[in-house]
């Protein structure tokens, strides 16, 4: 017996759909954290506001990709909704989005600045 439950076609929609008002909110907060650090000189040239910056620079294109969603999949692929992309397209959603591995990586350093700073 198959142990995966398939989607129904509403099922399939509503996970598409709920996706982008939360990547649009993602982006949106990303991009005002790194306007704030950009914008203020003296932020910038601290070592913790830097990694910030660059991290919320990954988590907004992160977030971009996420609300492109099913967009990017191949036009006509079976039980994707809203499927309109290319393979060209699917592949550059999968390739970006994997470089959001940074994420937890600038978040590491982060956390080791913090372990640094405090001792």
């Amino acid at each position: 017996s198959d142990a995966t439950m398939a989607l129904s076609s509403s099922q399939t929609r509503a996970l598409a759909i709920i996706a982008k008002p939360f990547a649009l909110l993602s982006m949106i907060g990303s991009a005002l954290v790194f306007r704030e650090i950009v914008t203020d000189s003296n932020k910038r040239q601290l070592t913790y506001h830097r990694i910030l910056a660059v991290m919320s620079c990954v988590d907004f294109f992160a977030s971009l990709w996420f609300f492109v969603g099913t967009w990017a999949v191949p036009a006509g692929a079976a039980d994707v909704w809203a499927a309109a992309g290319s393979e060209s397209s699917c592949t550059a959603q999968g390739f970006f989005l994997s470089l959001n591995i940074a994420s937890p990586l600038y978040n590491i350093s982060l956390a080791v600045y913090y372990l640094l700073v405090v001792r």
